[in-house]
């Protein structure tokens, strides 16, 4: 079976997908109030004069993956997922056909102009705490073990093509053209101080600033990216064209990463990382929560929320790491009127796709290298801007408003990305208590509607109910 992006680009993106199936994050959760240290991944300054003198946050788990190519019709499941796959499973016929009788495209290929993507992460959490040294300064401590793997922009055609093997005849014998290209997948480790500090307490006008310096362990990575892709096949084992300037890497420990050894080992050089943020509240009612007691004065209830509005903006995962390319992997340009795409075929590892690459560079001028082999790359983390708007109704009823915007652009090809998102959260927000809903929309999930739960201690959340009540389109 031929790998994928016409053998050359798509071959890694298989690799990532297989790897990845072994705040965006925790949503409804990092907008309340008790939200705590977890807080701290969206808005830096979240910590200090919040609810809590002192949070630990022993484990917690986000796991999150969205596409925009395909969906599972699942008015195919009569009676929902469980009574589905336990009393009627008829429905399912588990034979070659259920591919093609349950999972479709969003649009036809040939007449859609919108790329496809995917994004899929995890974020383990392991020991986060964060404490007051006094009632306007906050710091604490962060240890997480991320991963994000990105394909964006791969046009209809060519993920048609790419899911066949090549053996589509309707797009043979047509000059095709992807203006853009973009695998990438990292794994990290990430150990942060943070710090937050009340600036101005001056009546109804408060404000909070607070910063994340962080270092950068590398696990593994990879990535593929071409601006400029132009083919043309003859048939499913032979290109009549195929131009392009590829730019492909991955660390030089990523056999051992993706045969699960060594997963804790570094692979690159110690990165930085830098989160920054500010915290604007407007308490028009500012002298409700004040208090005289013990011969003191003017002091301020701790344990309630004092704003009618507030306003938070960020920008978060700011850094990157250094690796060496592994194997042979290096930049390289092509342009030639023939391939034999056969040559892939045996190419079920990264050193064999290696070895292909560099026998074609070595014999045929139409492949040229554009670097050594062995040279570094740096791979950059999901730098966004975030926007909070937070509106206290009526004693423990909010609405909130969040805004994260990717800000690493298209030409840079080594970075991981999280989609550009949107939510809208309606909350009850109790001490011992909250309830969310966020409804949100990202790059790649469209609009979804989830929950999320505080249970004293205990937060629990999910991004979608589709996923539960089994209806419609299931992404």
């Amino acid at each position: 079976m031929k790998k994928r992006l016409l053998n050359v680009l798509l071959f890694t993106s298989t690799m990532l997908i297989g790897l990845t199936s072994s705040a965006q994050n925790y949503l409804g959760v990092v907008q309340s109030n008790y939200a705590g240290v977890m807080g701290l991944d969206n808005q830096p300054a979240s910590f200090v004069d919040g609810r809590f003198k002192v949070d630990i946050n022993l484990f917690s788990v986000n796991v999150g993956a969205w596409q925009n190519a395909k969906y599972f019709d699942a008015n195919l499941m009569p009676k929902g997922w469980k009574k589905s796959f336990t009393t009627d499973t008829t429905w399912m016929k588990p034979d070659s056909t259920f591919y093609d009788r349950a999972v479709f495209d969003f649009e036809d290929y040939n007449s859609s102009s919108k790329t496809r993507g995917a994004y899929i992460n995890y974020q383990v959490d392991v020991l986060n705490f964060a404490f007051h040294i006094k009632p306007t300064i906050a710091v604490g401590f962060s240890a997480k073990s991320r991963m994000i793997t990105n394909i964006s922009d791969l046009d209809p055609k060519l993920l048609k093509l790419a899911e066949n093997g090549l053996d589509f005849a309707a797009l043979w014998n047509l000059q095709l053209n992807d203006k853009l290209v973009d695998v990438n997948m990292m794994a990290w480790n990430e150990y942060g101080i943070n710090y937050g500090q009340v600036v101005s307490d001056k009546g109804e006008h408060f404000f909070k600033v607070g910063g994340r310096v962080k270092l950068l362990q590398g696990l593994a990575s990879a990535y593929a990216y071409t601006d400029e892709l132009d083919y043309e096949l003859l048939n499913k084992d032979t290109a009549t064209t195929l131009r392009g300037n590829f730019r492909y890497g991955y660390s030089d420990n990523f056999d051992d990463f993706t045969n699960n050894t060594n997963f804790f080992k570094s692979a690159s050089k110690l990165g930085f990382g830098l989160d920054l943020g500010v915290v604007y509240e407007w308490r028009p009612k500012w002298k409700d929560y004040k208090y005289d007691m013990d011969g003191q004065t003017d002091l301020w209830y701790k344990n309630q929320n004092k704003y009618e509005l507030r306003a938070g903006l960020s920008i978060v995962d700011i850094g990157g790491m250094k690796f060496t390319k592994g194997g042979l992997s290096r930049d390289f340009n092509v342009n030639t009127t023939s391939l034999d795409l056969r040559i892939f075929d045996k190419a079920n590892t990264m050193a064999q796709f290696d070895s292909i690459i560099d026998s074609l560079i070595t014999n045929d001028a139409g492949w040229t290298e554009n670097e050594k082999a062995g040279e570094t790359y740096y791979m950059n983390t999901p730098t966004a801007i975030s926007a909070q708007v937070d509106y206290h109704i009526w004693k423990w009823f909010y609405v909130n408003a969040t805004g994260v915007v990717n800000i690493l652009g298209d030409k840079n090809d080594a970075k991981v990305r999280v989609p550009s998102q949107f939510s809208f959260t309606p909350s009850f927000d109790h001490a011992w208590f909250g309830l969310a809903v966020p409804i949100s929309v990202n790059t790649y999930s469209g609009w979804k509607g989830g929950i999320a739960a505080r249970l004293g201690p205990l937060t629990v959340g999910m991004y979608d109910f589709n996923t539960i009540f089994s209806r419609g389109k299931v992404r």
